[in-house]
């Protein structure tokens, strides 16, 4: 019957009309009969009942049969109706009802951390993100998760620092996650972004699978986001909620160049998360120094709860995180460039990776050294034949390493030599004492010196990088040196001591201990092992390890840039004060004792203990001209470990006068990522005379090595490294947050839910399917051909049956 209806009208079919290929027509779904001008049904009524009468009335007294007049009445009555039914407008009209899904949103953190291994199932470590994928497994047959896809349109979506869709729908192959190797992780932008990919969507909840390490904190206009959306974030957290147990190599630090037999300190900083002093006792470790090309082990030092300094371990938590420094000394002999592996190893690899080193990626790291195989060259001058005097001339005239000129400066300004080199006279400029790698200043007055002299030897210092080294006397210094051109290198300001301008002597006889500054300087390593004080010299009773004369530094008074390597105690009433201390001032160091009575430890050990004291003192100051006698120049990245976008200053000193006087001034350095697939960066250096400044800003954390390029040979051989270090790096910090989870859960009105219980979380989710009505659609019947036929029809046949009756 609606077939026929729609071709008598001229509508579209039924199926026509469900796939909007053309108008409306009876039978479509949801269509029903409607009108332009709709009437009450009562008015209508009466409107037909007043027709039926009128037309009644004009027929009644018409003469012809009954049956005649009955037709032609209807006739009327039937054309009437059609013109009142034509008046309404009458329609079809589909109701436009659309059903939305709403949306399920499930996020999977992919980023780097997610290779922690701090996760147990069924009785061994796991990885997070092993931990996340047999729970993707277990989900393939869920039937309540299949059943939600049926429900809800589900996107799966990977993030870390940025989104990517992994699915659409069902739960993707585990083996089709993209892989976690994200360097940061920011949750609230990736949630954000997640809701931007629904966009104006009806979105039922958020799943949030993550271990909750996140660079940023969760912006509160993101909760309020969520809280007016009504759209619920259902947590599961990956990991232990326990600190990761981590000891990582954070840094490693050790001259760029060095003597041939020298004795070298290489510092390492180790950083510790969550360590317990059980872990240290139960997994004993150590670090190795490793040579690189053969892979031979030269130096070795234990790791272990004396090393770290972890004795104050929190008491709720039985952990502690530590940043100690650890000092390896080593004795190259093998003249030119040598590159070290520093490693964290322990007696049982495997436990120690799964238990207390869980991040193996920071548990190495390189240094490299300069070995130049030439004598240092030392100069001292004293002012008497103390006894300190004669053992320290001694001493450098034993050593096969050092090349010496002692000599006694006297007041007749008459010159009293020892050493293995004769001084004619004191050197007077910048150029005559540019041979020496270090002089020793005795008790000698700093009137015996000419101005030039003493000013030519501060820039020494302070530009080739000679060290310096100040040996206390009862008699002149530091006494008279406060006026002098040197004063500056002195480690107090000069009116610091009183009206006498000297630091006060001590009353009573005094004891020495090295400070952990000295230790990770590698200097005072007095005990058989070389690696730390030999507590008997801090032992009063011993008698020889007294020091009957020494200054009590007052510490107060030192300049901001000075470091206290050793310090004085009274063996009356073990009082304390400074008295070694050593101080960087330009290119070079000062070092300061405050005692010469050092001679007197030979009464317990010889010339051993003296020698364990002065020599290092001596190389560590005398390594800074090293560089500029061994190159043309040198190369610095200031500083040595910046962070991505923030830019560094990239310096050229050159050495040589003639290279001075020909090198132009705009040169390029080549920046060059140790990722062989990365593109070097040229970064241009500019300026006049012996230096060349420059910008880099590097991009990505990484290995970075500088070398000069478009010079020749020799230049091209110098070359620098900088670490970049990515402060939003997750490997810096493997801890979960479960708290940052929780309030996320808590503050949305969703909830925590556990890896195992991750089947359960389609029942938690919220219905927000919505219907939306929209305007309906209409096809009109009024303006249809048939109904002009139709009224046509009835009016011309009442007309003929008037004319039939002979009627007007």
């Amino acid at each position: 019957m609606n077939e026929i209806l729609n071709w008598i009208f001229g509508l579209g079919t039924a199926n026509e009309a469900d796939n909007g290929e053309s108008s409306l027509g009876f039978g479509s779904p949801d269509a029903h009969l409607s009108f332009v001008h709709p009437l009450p049904a009562w008015m209508i009524f009466i409107a037909v009942v007043v027709l039926i009468a009128g037309v009644w009335w004009s027929y009644r007294a018409v003469p012809g049969s009954k049956a005649m007049r009955f037709v032609l009445g209807s006739l009327r009555v039937a054309g009437v109706a059609v013109l009142l039914a034509v008046a309404l407008g009458p329609m079809i009209e589909q109701t436009n009802i659309r059903v939305e899904q709403d949306w399920a949103l499930v996020m999977l953190d992919r980023s780097e951390s997610l290779s922690t291994q701090d996760s147990q199932s069924d009785g061994e470590m796991i990885s997070r993100d092993e931990q996340m994928t047999r729970m993707i497994d277990r989900t393939q047959q869920d039937p309540s998760w299949q059943s939600l896809v049926e429900q809800k349109q589900v996107l799966w979506i990977g993030f870390d620092d940025q989104v990517t869709v992994l699915a659409r729908g069902g739960v993707p192959e585990s083996e089709n996650l993209v892989r976690a190797d994200g360097r940061a992780t920011n949750i609230g932008e990736s949630i954000l972004s997640a809701l931007d990919e629904a966009r104006a969507r009806p979105i039922s909840s958020i799943v949030l699978v993550s271990d909750g390490r996140s660079v940023e904190p969760i912006d509160p206009e993101i909760i309020h986001a969520l809280q007016g959306s009504q759209i619920p974030v259902f947590v599961v957290p990956l990991g232990s909620e326990s600190p990761v147990r981590d000891i990582a190599v954070s840094r490693v630090e050790a001259p760029s160049a060095v003597f041939a037999d020298d004795f070298v300190p290489i510092k390492i900083q180790l950083a510790g998360t969550g360590i317990t002093k059980e872990d240290l006792e139960r997994h004993p470790m150590r670090i190795d120094l490793v040579e690189h090309s053969t892979g031979k082990v030269v130096g070795s030092h234990p790791v272990g709860i004396e090393h770290l300094g972890i004795e104050s371990i929190d008491p709720e938590s039985d952990r502690s995180n530590f940043n100690e420094w650890i000092t390896i000394t080593h004795t190259p002999t093998a003249q030119g460039d040598q590159e070290f592996d520093v490693v964290l190893v322990g007696d049982d690899s495997d436990a120690l990776d799964q238990q207390l080193n869980l991040n193996s990626t920071n548990d190495q790291s390189s240094v490299r050294l300069r070995v130049v195989d030439r004598a240092m060259r030392v100069l001292y001058v004293d002012g008497y034949p103390r006894w300190e005097h004669r053992y320290i001339k001694n001493l450098l005239l034993r050593e096969q390493s050092i090349v010496s000129s002692s000599l006694l400066l006297a007041s007749s300004r008459r010159y009293v030599q020892e050493g293995d080199e004769v001084v004619t006279v004191l050197p007077n400029s910048l150029e005559e004492w540019e041979p020496y790698d270090v002089v020793i200043l005795g008790d000698v007055r700093a009137e015996l010196f000419s101005e030039s002299q003493l000013e030519s030897l501060r820039e020494h210092v302070t530009v080739h990088g000679a060290g310096l080294l100040w040996i206390a006397g009862q008699s002149s210094t530091p006494a008279s040196w406060y006026d002098s051109a040197l004063s500056s290198l002195l480690p107090m300001h000069g009116d610091a001591a009183g009206s006498q301008r000297a630091a006060p002597a001590w009353e009573s006889p005094v004891t020495m201990r090295s400070t952990l500054e000295a230790d990770r300087l590698g200097v005072l390593g007095l005990n058989d092992q070389r690696d730390g004080w030999l507590d008997r010299l801090s032992n009063s009773s011993t008698g020889w390890s007294k020091l009957q004369w020494a200054l009590a530094l007052d510490e107060t008074s030192f300049k901001p840039g000075v470091s206290v390597l050793a310090n004085a105690t009274s063996t009356i009433d073990g009082t304390q004060a400074p008295i070694l201390t050593m101080m960087r001032y330009g290119a070079g160091r000062t070092i300061f004792v405050g005692t010469d009575e050092i001679w007197r430890w030979r009464y317990g050990r010889g010339e051993d203990l003296p020698e364990r004291f002065w020599l290092p003192l001596i190389r560590t100051i005398g390594r800074g001209t090293v560089d500029r006698r061994v190159a043309a120049a040198a190369l610095s990245i200031t500083p040595s470990d910046p962070s991505p976008g923030n830019p560094s200053q990239v310096s050229l000193r050159i050495f040589d006068q003639q290279r001075i006087d020909s090198i132009p001034d705009e040169l390029f350095v080549e920046v060059r990522s140790n990722i062989e697939q990365d593109e070097p960066e040229l970064v241009l250096l500019r300026g006049t005379g012996d230096t060349r400044l420059g910008t880099w800003v590097p991009a990505q954390p990484g290995q970075y090595t500088a070398s000069l390029v478009g010079v020749d040979a020799e230049l091209s051989m110098i070359n620098n490294q900088a670490r970049v270090l990515d402060p939003s790096d997750e490997q810096r910090n493997l801890d979960t947050d479960y708290a940052l989870l929780e309030m996320l859960a808590t503050q949305s009105n969703g909830k925590m839910i556990s890896v195992d219980d991750f089947g359960t979380i389609p029942e938690l989710m919220p219905n927000r399917t919505r219907t939306i009505a929209s305007a309906p659609k209409q096809s009109s019947l009024w303006d249809r051909p048939i109904i002009l036929i139709l009224l046509v029809i009835l009016f011309t046949s009442e007309w003929i049956g008037r004319r039939s009756l002979r009627l007007a």
